[in-house]
C-alpha cells in the first residue's frame, strides 16, 4: 500500500517507500510536492474539493481515484484518507492509504466487454435457432404438400 500525508496547503508532507517506488519517484522529490502535481492539473479542482470535505467531515474514501507515476502513466487508487487535527482541533494534515486497483480495473473491464460480447452471440444464436424453427416448420410444410402430391399421383 502506498502512504501518505500532506499538510494544510497541500504538499505532501510524509510519503513511504512504496509510494515513492510505485510512482517512480524518490522519497525527496514527493516531499514538498503539491497534491495537484500527483493526482493531475484537470482533476485538481476535484482534489481539493475532496480536501475540503476531508477537512469537514474527518474522512473520506474515493473508491476510483487517479494519480499519476512521473512517467505520466496513469494509475487508478482506491483512496482512505483521514484528517489529523491538534489539541485544539486545528487541521494539520492527512493521511491516506491507497491501493493501486489499475489492474483489477483493466480485468473488470475486459469482463465487461467480454459479457457484452457473449450477450450479443447469445442473441444471434437466439435469431438463429428461431429462423431455423422457422425453416423447419417450412420444411414440414412442404414435405406434406409432397406427400398429397404423392397421394394424388398414385390415384391415377
Amino acid at each position: 500500500n502506498m502512504i501518505h500525508s500532506v499538510d494544510a496547503k497541500g504538499y505532501i508532507v510524509f510519503a513511504n517507500k512504496k509510494e515513492a517506488e510505485i510512482l517512480g519517484y524518490t522519497n525527496e522529490e514527493l516531499i514538498g510536492m503539491h497534491m495537484c502535481k500527483l493526482y493531475g492539473q484537470e482533476f485538481c479542482k476535484y482534489v481539493e474539493a475532496g480536501f475540503v470535505e476531508l477537512r469537514k467531515r474527518g474522512s473520506l474514501v474515493i473508491s476510483n481515484g487517479t494519480l499519476f507515476k512521473k512517467n505520466g502513466e496513469k494509475l487508478t487508487g482506491e483512496i482512505h484518507s483521514i484528517a489529523i487535527y491538534d489539541n485544539d482541533g486545528n487541521f494539520v494534515r492527512t493521511r491516506s492509504i491507497i491501493h493501486d486497483i489499475t489492474e483489477r480495473i483493466k480485468v473488470e473491464d475486459e469482463l465487461k466487454k467480454k459479457v457484452k460480447q457473449m450477450e450479443f452471440v447469445s442473441k444471434l444464436n437466439l435469431k438463429r435457432h428461431k429462423e431455423m424453427m422457422r425453416l423447419e416448420k417450412e420444411i414440414n410444410k412442404l414435405k406434406i404438400q409432397i406427400q398429397k402430391y404423392k397421394g394424388h399421383q398414385d390415384h391415377f
